[in-house]
This record gives C-alpha cells, structure tokens and sequence, in this order.
C-alpha cells in the first residue's frame, strides 16, 4: 500500500486485538494484495477516516466497476456482515460480489 494508514486506525486495530492485531497489521499489505489479485482490483484507495477495519474504494476489471473492499482483522465479524450483505441482496443496502472468509474480506457495490 502507498498510502500510509491513519495513527488512529492503528491504535484501534493494536488495542482492541492486541498482539493478534499487530500481526494482521504487519500482514494486511500482502493480504490487499492478494485479494486484490483474487478479485482483479485496480486503484485500491482506503478510506482516510479508518477505524477498526481496512475500507477501500476500488476499480474491478475488466469491466470497471466502482467498488468497496473491507478486510478486518476479526474474520468471523466480516463473515458476518458479508452473510447479512448476501441476505439483503441489494435490498436496503449495498450489494455483496465476492467474499473470502479465510482473509476476512469481501467486495460490495460502491
């Protein structure tokens, strides 16, 4: 990632997850990279305002959709949300488009 994250996301991810968050956060840049391989992402730009999660606006090629990708360092609350997304379907709230619950992240419509 260029684009250094904020002092504050940091703080959250450390003090709520404490050593576990610290590994996730040494290890979010490759994750962003893998998933961004895995879904064909392009111009991944993260939210300024983070908090407790990785939140990004993305390009998805080919076709060049405007897209969200969330990555957290708790995967079961991702998968959570990614099944709540899945249910609604676009009914209410943005739609789900892929999700991986083994890196704890998932792509919506932006």
């Amino acid at each position: 990632m260029r684009t250094p994250l904020p002092s504050l996301f940091l703080r959250n991810v450390t003090q709520n997850w404490e050593e576990k968050g610290e590994e996730w956060l040494k290890n979010l840049p490759v994750l962003v990279q893998k998933v961004t391989q895995q879904w064909n992402l392009d111009e991944i730009v993260p939210f300024k305002n983070l908090s407790y999660n990785f939140v990004a606006r993305a390009i998805r090629l080919p076709d060049h959709l405007k897209v969200i990708l969330k990555i957290g360092a708790d995967p079961a609350e991702i998968e959570a949300e990614a099944l709540s997304l899945k249910f609604y379907n676009g009914k209410g709230c943005a739609r789900l488009f892929s999700h991986d619950v083994q890196k704890g992240a998932f792509l919506m419509e932006e």
